[in-house]
């Protein structure tokens, strides 16, 4: 994370796994906020669908937790975020889509 202080990691003790969940759902959301025209929103997916398959291998449960946090205002640009995680996110990562199956 980029500050006026500097770079400070995301990842701090034992709360990592709740931070880069925090970081998912913010990647998800973004991506569905963010100018079409650009190439940005397909880089948030694939960060996402990265960090979703990191997380519920290293954290389990920490993608549910930041999934069912969505504030109601963006629970439907998640969704559809989470819908067009199908060309980013294989099919093989099983885990990853079990913890989005709520959100597809």
């Amino acid at each position: 994370m980029c500050t006026k202080a500097g770079i400070r990691p995301l990842t701090v003790g034992s709360r990592a796994g709740e931070l880069r969940a925090t970081t998912v759902q913010g990647r998800l959301l973004v991506s569905q906020l963010r100018a079409k025209t650009t190439s940005k929103p397909a880089k948030d997916l694939r960060q996402a669908a990265t960090l979703i398959e990191a997380l519920v291998e290293r954290f389990p449960g920490a993608v549910e937790d930041a999934l069912t946090a969505v504030p109601r205002s963006a629970v439907r640009h998640v969704r559809r975020a989470a819908a067009a995680l199908t060309r980013h996110l294989p099919a093989s990562a099983e885990a990853a889509w079990e913890a989005l199956k709520s959100y597809t």
